[in-house]
Parts: C-alpha cells; sequence; structure tokens
C-alpha cells in the first residue's frame, strides 16, 4: 500500500540503531540484492571515451542523482496509481478536501525520496546490444563497453569504507549532511521493472526505484541505488536544497571489477589502437582485457 512509502523508515532506523550500539557513524557498506537477480548475471556499461578516461584515472563509478536522469518520470508516482489511490480513499468514506490532503502529502514524500537517490545503471543481456552502441556513445563511433558480473559489482561497493573514501580526517557533523556517501545506509542492486502501473500491494519506495516506463524495457537495465537519509529531515528550504547533491563518484577496485572492455564496433582501426596505447599507460594491468566487438563493422 502506498502507506510504505510514506512510513517506510526502516533504513532510517537501521542506521539510528547501529550508531547507538557501535558508536560509529562510518561502516562498510551493505548491498541488498533484489528479486531473482544472479550473481553470474552479465551486466554492461556503455561509455564514451570521456567517461572511460574518467574511470580508469579515477578508478571510480558515479552515482548519480535521480533527478538528473533523461527520463522525466523516474521515481515519480504513476498519474493511473494516483488515480486509484484517489478512488480508494474516496470509497472509504474519506472527504475530498482530507483525500487532496492526504494526496499531496504522498507526492512531497515520493519528492524527496527521488531528490535523495543516486543511481548506477547498467544493462543486464549474455551478449553485446547492437542498439545500445547506438543509443549510448551519444552519436560517436567511439567508445567502450565494460563488461562485468553482478556479484563482482556487489563486491567491490561492498568493500567500501565511507570514512576512507572520502577523507583520512573526522568530518564535521556541519559537513556531514552535505555529503550524500555518508547519509546512505545502504545500497540496493535490482532488476528495473517495466510498466505504466504500481500495483497498490507492492507501492513501496524501493518498487519506485526499479519501475520505469514501458518504452525504455530495451534498455534491460540494473540499477545499483542508495537514499540519503536527508529525505527525513526537515531543514529550511535553503538548508534543504544545498544538502542535495547532482551525485558522487565511489572508488572501487576496478581491476577486479572489468572482465573485459570491448572497443565500439563503429571503431576505426587508429581508434583502436591509440586506445590501447593509452590503457597500456593509464593502467597496464587492463591491457589484457580490451577486446574487439563481436559485431565486428569495422574488424
Amino acid at each position: 500500500m502506498i502507506y510504505n512509502l510514506i512510513y517506510d523508515t526502516s533504513d532510517f532506523l537501521n542506521y539510528i540503531i547501529i550508531y547507538k550500539l557501535t558508536g560509529k557513524k562510518y561502516f562498510v557498506m551493505k548491498i541488498e540484492k533484489l528479486g531473482s537477480l544472479h550473481g553470474n548475471n552479465i551486466i554492461w556499461r556503455y561509455m564514451s571515451l570521456e567517461k572511460f578516461i574518467d574511470l580508469i584515472l579515477n578508478r571510480s563509478i558515479y552515482f548519480a542523482n535521480a533527478r538528473k536522469m533523461e527520463d522525466k518520470f523516474e521515481m515519480e508516482i504513476p498519474i493511473n496509481s494516483l488515480d486509484e489511490r484517489r478512488r480508494d480513499y474516496l470509497e472509504r468514506g474519506k472527504s475530498s478536501i482530507s483525500v487532496k490532503s492526504t494526496m499531496e502529502k504522498e507526492v512531497s514524500v515520493a519528492k524527496r525520496f527521488k531528490e535523495n537517490t543516486y543511481v548506477n545503471c547498467w544493462s543486464l543481456n549474455n551478449a553485446e546490444s547492437y542498439a545500445l552502441w547506438k543509443i549510448y556513445l551519444g552519436g560517436s563511433i567511439n567508445g567502450v563497453a565494460i563488461k562485468s558480473t553482478v556479484s563482482k559489482l556487489i563486491h567491490c561497493l561492498e568493500t567500501i569504507d565511507k570514512k576512507a573514501e572520502l577523507t583520512s580526517e573526522i568530518i564535521p557533523e556541519s559537513i556531514e549532511m552535505n555529503i550524500p556517501l555518508l547519509q546512505i545506509d545502504r545500497l540496493k542492486i535490482g532488476e528495473v521493472s517495466y510498466k505504466n502501473h504500481i500495483e497498490r500491494s507492492n507501492f513501496t519506495k524501493t518498487n519506485l526505484a526499479i519501475t520505469k516506463k514501458e518504452f525504455y524495457e530495451y534498455e534491460k537495465e540494473i540499477r545499483v541505488f542508495g537514499t540519503s537519509n536527508n529525505q527525513y529531515f526537515s531543514e529550511s528550504p535553503e538548508e534543504y536544497d544545498l544538502s542535495i547533491s547532482d551525485g558522487f563518484h565511489v572508488g572501487i577496485d576496478i581491476d577486479e571489477l572489468i572482465d573485459s572492455i570491448v572497443i565500439s564496433p563503429y571503431s576505426p582501426l587508429w581508434f583502436k589502437h591509440n586506445l590501447k596505447v593509452l590503457i597500456t599507460k593509464l593502467n597496464s594491468s587492463l591491457i589484457d582485457k580490451v577486446s574487439d566487438s563481436e559485431i565486428m563493422i569495422n574488424s
């Protein structure tokens, strides 16, 4: 029921309990696997040359704020689900004024959830996707696809020490609230469901985060996401706006994460050669993982 969307504070309470029991604000990141996702599932991330260089130079992956995602309906309550809830409230005998207030509150809670949720996206597929090469290179012929598995991604993220990730010094509490990574208790990983409606019995924040419109089904997306506890705090509007970040990088062991670096099937031979030279200079341990696309357009 939609009440879960409003009052589901289990992650926040878990954060408080851990702090009271251990006195620690920083701990290794916990990962919750959703649904039937299997560790051996193959995942892909298609990226431009610029993003790939950023990955191997900084040895980190990026979590974008959900409000920055291209899909404007991302993590918003579907209109038909809102209509269903509205009818249900009225049938229970609630006044129209009360229903209007309740619906506004539910939309507001969902908005806060979206603004404080950070996402890292992959594609779940056993093989390369001709369509995704076209889409994610943004019109360029040059780029790469990183191939990995669900279990390797989870293991890399599980070993994050949030304190070490950000600084070796103690961070003042006044600054902590503006650092999303410090305010995320756990990350969740799950396969996206493509549908235009969420049933009342499944209406939770988690399902909001892994549901997209049907016309994005070609993505076959899995996503890792985490929500800052900032969603529960009642700062002034100005303080709240300042506490919302566009995203953050998380340092990981990219040598463990990456199984293969597949070069775009559209790339000319000179690009393939120069890319290998670049990888040798930036991280020679990855050079044996470079391979040509099996689509073989320019091979």
